[in-house]
């Protein structure tokens, strides 16, 4: 590799790690717009962890950002685990039929993922996929 590639790749890589600190901070900026700036709990105390653990990482060549549900912790009424199924919820909406399971327990769409994809397509000029995932 000559030094024109290298002083090329070293360009590359900041401008893809600005990317990447934009991706992650639209994310949270829709989160805390059309989530925690919608309400302020009354029965509970808010840990901001679903902000909070948003993530990104590099695959193949290709920019992930995401919500690492593995370093929140939020139970239903029952003492379960449910931290897996929260960005889904608050993103998607969640009417529950099942009282035994989560009581009275809904949450209307958000939409902030989509918001988030719309933004940084338009923001930064990429193609932006949403995926889902355990």
């Amino acid at each position: 590799m000559d030094d024109f590639e290298r002083q090329l790749n070293i360009e590359y890589n900041k401008e893809l790690i600005k990317i990447q600190n934009r991706c992650k901070e639209i994310l949270e900026e829709e989160i805390d717009r059309q989530l925690y700036d919608k309400y302020e709990p009354k029965t509970y105390t808010r840990t901001y962890q679903l902000r909070d653990n948003v993530e990104t990482e590099i695959r193949n060549g290709e920019l992930y950002v995401y919500i690492n549900t593995g370093n929140t912790h939020y139970e239903d009424f029952r003492g379960n685990d449910v931290s897996k199924y929260i960005p889904l919820w608050t993103n998607y909406g969640h009417n529950s039929s099942n009282y035994e399971q989560f009581m009275l327990f809904q949450y209307p769409t958000r939409g902030y993922i989509e918001t988030s994809k719309r933004r940084i397509e338009q923001e930064l000029g990429v193609e932006a996929m949403v995926i889902g995932g355990e």
